[in-house]
């Protein structure tokens, strides 16, 4: 089974168990959140129409409004494919997370922004002309919304970047194209690392679907269209303003050379320098993972380059342990990295 559709058979999953009603605008545990819009210059003018005004879940410690001279190291975390902010924060629990750490002395200032309410679903977290420039929103736009907002330790030593799935895959694709913005990234079950094979048979159906019928089809078709929108963009080619896969079922060179472009395992060794500046990095994906092949490649790769970082392998799926994992392994782990002053 493709990974696309096991991750899909755990959205619809969500769905059935009623976990994507929208999240209340409450004090999480003892962690305050609250739910803001940052207007993003890069976004305006996207082809497909995409808000430039993001929706963003700020997560503050338990602390934050009885210090008001305390300043805090701030983690931005970019969330998976199909769902948006507050649908996330239904299963991951971020308010949870950010108590839990406070408890344990690692304050800091939970981030999360959205990138889910695009036309397909998701935008890749990175820099279209149809889809948007996902990559300035969070390097640029919100890194300086929230240094001028909230009391954050406003320097690279003390911001990390992480995200899970699709967000995986943008906090790797982020961290080594934009280095001196956060000094650490941890990567969960990263998505979408290695270049896609085309399938000329399921690749010409797609191609024949109207605008509704896109719009409505699988998990698994939107997730390429969503790719498509981010990675093989063509502003004269309305209505869809990208290029697809095949043409007439027959594989396009030039597009599929786009795509294999925009996979981190093929991109990593231009990269190396803007690699060797972070602080730490890591990586983990489950065991039962559909993923665990290309993300154990990213980890390889790495070695291969003497690119220090950590690496596990969970007992676990793609998304059934998010909040865990994020709660005792990646915020313990910038409260081990990011400097707190």
């Amino acid at each position: 089974m493709p990974v696309m559709q096991k991750i899909g058979r755990f959205t619809a999953g969500l769905v059935a168990a009623g976990l994507l009603a929208a999240a209340p605008a409450y004090a999480a545990g003892n962690a305050v959140l609250e739910k803001i819009a940052v207007h993003s210059k890069a976004m305006e003018g996207n082809l497909e129409g995409n808000p430039a005004d993001r929706d963003v879940l700020v997560f503050l410690p338990p602390n934050y409004k009885a210090d008001a001279n305390k300043r805090y190291p701030v983690v931005y975390f970019l969330h998976g494919y199909f769902f948006d902010v507050v649908q996330y924060d239904t299963y991951a629990k971020f308010g949870e997370a950010v108590t839990a750490a406070a408890a344990k002395g690692n304050e800091l200032i939970l981030v999360v922004p959205d990138a889910g309410k695009t036309r397909f679903s998701g935008g890749m977290w990175s820099n279209s002309p149809t889809s948007g420039d996902f990559e300035g929103f969070v390097t640029k736009d919100l890194v300086s919304y929230i240094d001028s907002h909230y009391r954050t330790l406003a320097k690279p030593e003390s911001r990390g970047l992480a995200g899970h799935s699709m967000g995986g895959y943008g906090t790797l694709r982020i961290a080594m194209k934009y280095p001196g913005i956060f000094s650490s990234f941890y990567a969960l079950s990263a998505c979408c690392l290695s270049a896609r094979q085309v399938n000329s048979e399921q690749d010409k159906k797609v191609e024949s679907m109207s605008m509704d019928e896109r719009l409505k089809a699988d998990f698994g078709t939107r997730a390429a269209l969503a790719s498509a929108s981010a990675w093989s963009p063509n502003p004269q080619n309305p209505p869809y303003y990208f290029d697809w896969l095949t043409k007439d079922g027959v594989a396009q060179p030039e597009v599929v050379a786009q795509w294999a472009a925009n996979a981190p395992n093929a991109m990593v060794a231009q990269y190396i320098p803007a690699l060797r500046t972070y602080k730490a990095i890591g990586m983990e994906v489950g065991d039962k993972d559909g993923l665990i092949k290309d993300d154990t490649e990213m980890h390889e790769l790495l070695n291969r380059f003497g690119i220090k970082h950590d690496w596990a392998v969970f007992d676990g799926g793609h998304a059934d342990k998010v909040a865990e994992r994020i709660r005792d392994h990646t915020l313990p782990f910038f409260g081990a990295h990011l400097a707190k002053q």
